[in-house]
């Protein structure tokens, strides 16, 4: 009889013992792996409308950045990262998918990605990852396709009203919410792209930000609200208002930063740092009357397509500065590598930029950049016809197309004039022409994969979202 009870209790063990293996490794699974040097936690942030020449790691005199100068003097940075159409959503679409605009399609009010495109998130999760995704502005909501391969994708703070969205204060909620997030997925590997809206119209910083920069003298009062329809702000206008309202936008930028600041800090603290890439960039800048208009997607000068790009972490070499042309096209193939995904499916025109940080003679000089806009407006200040205008930048040459009435060609220098103010097209022609033809492929190609791909989804939007939009001047 004992002997029976002895082989019961060992049997009863050894079930007891096997359903805590089962258990255990089933909540491992559940928790998945953890980070490791092949596979770093990865932090992607987009900050909104943040030019790249305001970003003291990039020339700018001022003191607005001093957390992303950090972030750059202790890794890389990349002197010339081209943006591929100069407003939000097909901007952020292009990050998400690698694919230029005139491919993924994702460019007005009423389209969305579509459920079966191929995205970070999704390269990201065959290799272990879990992808959590933070969207603060109305064009960052899921309904727009943002939230595709993502497991989860928090949009809390772009359902808001227009008032709130540019006069509440999101940034320290967003990075509130990055740090819960990465908190509750600590202990397993996890990629998550934060946005942050603050540095977006209208420029109303929280204190102490709002007074940062402005000349202590200005006595004046010149409104910051409901800045996209405010014609005050104009060429000719008082130079002390300008200055005043520069003040403003670099008083954002700096809060911004404060609160990127604040999410490195945790990250340092939780032991994180070491096992966690950063990468850090912009969907577009913003304009100041450098030519004659100002806001963001009428045009694709420097001010509204050259954005940063910083990257620090694991295997990131400290102080890097890659002066090889870079395009947002290509943080997917980028991403994807950091995150040691194998055999990518991805076919498309990015490339990864980790080539770039120890091989100088990897940079392919001659490379093509393109970017686009179906905002393009000549006159923005005082109109709203809006046309299609594409931008070719090859070398230092940058050509300029706007192929919708009235019709417009630019080319410029960059290196010569960084401040794209003397087209020297009538002075080289055949350049020009050449310029004009190559853009005519592009414009041919991507028609033909966009309706071979079929990535772009048509929905409808609701009463709210549209007067968001109209608040913001992306519909009428």
């Amino acid at each position: 009889m004992k002997k029976v009870l002895l082989i019961v209790a060992m049997l009863l063990t050894v079930i007891a013992l096997a359903a805590a293996g089962a258990v255990y490794w089933s909540q491992r699974q559940a928790a998945g792996p953890p980070a490791d040097d092949r596979h770093p936690n990865i932090l992607m942030v987009s900050i909104d409308t943040l030019r790249a020449d305001h970003v003291g790691a990039y020339g700018y005199p001022k003191p607005t950045t001093p957390h992303l100068d950090q972030m750059a003097a202790e890794g890389a940075r990349f002197a010339r990262a081209i943006s591929n159409c100069p407003w939000t959503l097909p901007s952020h679409i292009t990050m998400f998918t690698g694919q230029e605009v005139g491919v993924h399609g994702v460019r007005t009010t009423n389209s969305a990605l579509s459920p079966s495109a191929l995205t970070i998130a999704k390269l990201l999760k065959t290799s272990g990852y879990r992808t959590m995704g933070i969207g603060s502005a109305p064009y960052l909501k899921a309904i727009y396709g943002n939230a595709v391969g993502f497991d989860s994708w928090d949009d809390e703070l772009a359902q808001v009203s227009y008032k709130n969205s540019h006069e509440a204060v999101t940034a320290e909620k967003a990075v509130d919410k990055a740090l819960h997030d990465i908190k509750a997925n600590k202990d397993r590997r996890w990629f998550v792209f934060l946005h942050l809206w603050d540095v977006h119209y209208d420029y109303v910083p929280p204190p102490p930000y709002n007074k940062k920069f402005v000349d202590p003298s200005y006595s004046g009062s010149f409104p910051m609200h409901n800045w996209e329809k405010n014609r005050a702000f104009h060429v000719g206008m008082d130079p002390a208002d300008f200055a005043y309202t520069l003040a403003q936008y670099d008083g954002e930028i700096a809060w911004v930063d404060s609160q990127l600041g604040r999410l490195l800090g945790r990250l340092r603290e939780w032991g994180l740092d070491q096992r966690t890439i950063v990468l850090v960039t912009a969907d577009h800048g913003e304009e100041f009357l450098e030519h004659g208009q100002k806001g963001h997607g009428h045009s694709l000068y420097d001010e509204l397509i050259r954005v940063p790009l910083i990257v620090k972490g694991p295997r990131i070499p400290a102080g890097r500065v890659v002066e090889c042309p870079v395009s947002l096209v290509d943080l997917l193939p980028t991403i994807a590598e950091l995150g040691g995904v194998k055999k990518s499916p991805y076919d498309g025109p990015g490339r990864s930029v980790l080539p770039l940080l120890g091989q100088p003679d990897a940079c392919d000089a001659q490379r093509n950049l393109f970017a686009e806009t179906n905002m393009s407006n000549l006159d923005k200040l005082h109109n709203y016809k809006r046309g299609f205008e594409m931008m070719l930048e090859k070398g230092t040459v940058k050509f300029h197309n706007r192929v919708t009435d009235p019709l417009r060609e630019l080319l410029f220098d960059v290196a010569s004039d960084p401040g794209e103010l003397n087209d020297l097209l009538a002075v080289e022609p055949e350049q020009g022409e050449a310029f004009k033809t190559e853009m005519g492929r592009y414009h041919h190609r991507n028609n033909n994969l966009r309706q071979k791909m079929r990535l772009l989804s048509k929905i409808q939007i609701d009463g709210k979202t549209q007067q968001q939009l109209k608040d913001l001047g992306y519909i009428q």
